[in-house]
């Protein structure tokens, strides 16, 4: 028998809940109380798991980060022509940098989106049975850490998009078109 009780209850229910039961179930059944005491070495479990994924996620999306950079520096030097021909027929540094810069942006919080869309389907279509793990409802899929990968996704394209589109920014037009 399973009995859920407050934590300001815990002791209360440990002396009532075996005297209770032996008295309801009568002679030559014995009542042990267990439970309660291994909480919190879970509770720090969960934490010590959760935070090792939060510091492998970290690294994860750093390396990331620096393969975007990479990508868009490489970007910016192969359109140096482009940039320049642009700024040449008047376009303003602000313009050419927003056009840099958003280009990283919207580029994320797409694969952000698509990210989250294939893990819902993954989520939605995983073979549980098939793993001997049998559930009465699948668990919703939450939104706040759907919310929280688009976030960061388009985080990390922001902040990977500000050196290429100051890069941009500072060639000057004529060493632009003459590359």
């Amino acid at each position: 028998m399973l009995v859920w009780s407050g934590e300001d209850q815990v002791d209360q229910a440990r002396t009532e809940l075996p005297a209770a039961l032996s008295a309801i179930l009568g002679q030559g059944w014995r009542v042990d109380v267990s439970g309660g005491e291994q909480f919190e070495s879970v509770q720090d479990q969960t934490q010590t798991l959760r935070l090792i994924v939060m510091i492998i996620g970290a690294i994860v999306i750093s390396l990331g980060a620096l393969g975007l950079l990479n990508v868009a520096i490489v970007t910016v030097r192969q359109r140096i022509r482009e940039i320049g021909i642009r700024r040449a027929m008047g376009a303003s540094a602000g313009r050419v940098f927003f056009a840099v810069f958003m280009e990283s942006v919207v580029a994320t919080f797409v694969a952000g989106i698509i990210g989250v869309g294939i893990a819902i389907v993954i989520l939605q279509f995983i073979p549980l049975e098939s793993m001997d793990i049998i559930l009465q409802d699948r668990p919703a899929f939450p939104t706040s850490a759907a919310a929280a990968g688009v976030g960061i996704a388009s985080a990390v394209g922001a902040l990977c998009g500000i050196i290429p589109a100051v890069a941009a920014i500072r060639v000057r037009p004529i060493d632009a078109i003459r590359y």
